[in-house]
């Protein structure tokens, strides 16, 4: 067994430059990264770590890389758009600035994770005989690590 706050999280300063609805949400200072151990999520939260939203790693359909120039010199501004399944037909954006230097760290943690509820969900069938019934249960055989005294059939 493990004490959830011992699992690492990734956490980063972000602004929300476009929220779903479109507008910019200036109370949401902070993204972090909650790996498959811990919730498999990604929160963003205020300043003082209260939770404005979540997005469950299994809704996130991808990201793509945006760009503006701002400023009077016309700095390249990088941002990341963040794309949600959503229950209707159009999936939902998220659009959000990090600190130029983080944006590849950010975006490789985000992959793992996607990648991680992929593999580690991913079941195969394993039939068995219980009492001379044969039966089959689905196991999630490429999990990244099993439970203490667990085994794999």
């Amino acid at each position: 067994m493990f004490a959830p706050e011992q699992i690492k999280r990734y956490a980063c300063d972000v602004n929300v430059i476009k929220y779903f609805d479109g507008l910019e949400k200036k109370e949401i200072k902070k993204m972090i990264v909650y790996p498959i151990e811990i919730g498999s999520k990604v929160d963003f939260t205020t300043k003082g770590g209260t939770v404005i939203f979540t997005i469950p790693m299994k809704e996130l359909v991808g990201f793509n890389f945006l760009s503006e120039k701002t400023g009077l010199l016309k700095k390249q501004t990088k941002m990341i758009e963040m794309v949600i399944k959503s229950t209707n037909e159009q999936d939902k954006t998220i659009t959000i600035k990090i600190e130029d230097e983080l944006i590849q760290e950010v975006t490789n943690q985000l992959k793992k994770q996607v990648e991680m509820q992929i593999t580690y969900w991913s079941t195969i069938p394993v039939h068995y005989t219980l009492n001379g019934i044969l039966t089959t249960a689905n196991v999630p055989a490429q999990a990244p690590f099993l439970a203490e005294g667990e085994e794999t059939l």
